[in-house]
């Protein structure tokens, strides 16, 4: 009827963070070590001892058939794509 609901959340859905307008999203490798992290967390994105990404937004969190997934703003899509890529990229999570 009309008042059924558009979506129904299960208990294991989680819902995607607010990923900010123009942002890119790229997923990082499967075996990359990361801290524990949760979607909506903030991280930088280092690469060869430089930080690429400042601020990026976890997607999702790291499961057993896929990696980390960030959203970053679109002048460091590239970098962090490419990194991501070569395997020579790791996340800093804020405290």
């Amino acid at each position: 009827g009309p008042d059924t609901p558009a979506a129904t959340c299960s208990p294991t859905s989680v819902p995607r963070p607010e990923v900010p307008a123009d942002w890119r999203v790229v997923a990082l490798p499967r075996d990359m070590i990361a801290p524990q992290m949760e979607p909506g967390d903030r991280v930088d994105v280092v690469a060869q001892a430089e930080v690429i990404a400042l601020d990026a937004v976890v997607v999702s969190a790291p499961t057993d058939t896929e990696g980390l997934v960030v959203a970053v703003p679109p002048a460091a899509a590239a970098s962090v794509a490419t990194s991501a890529q070569t395997g020579d990229v790791s996340v800093v999570g804020h405290g």
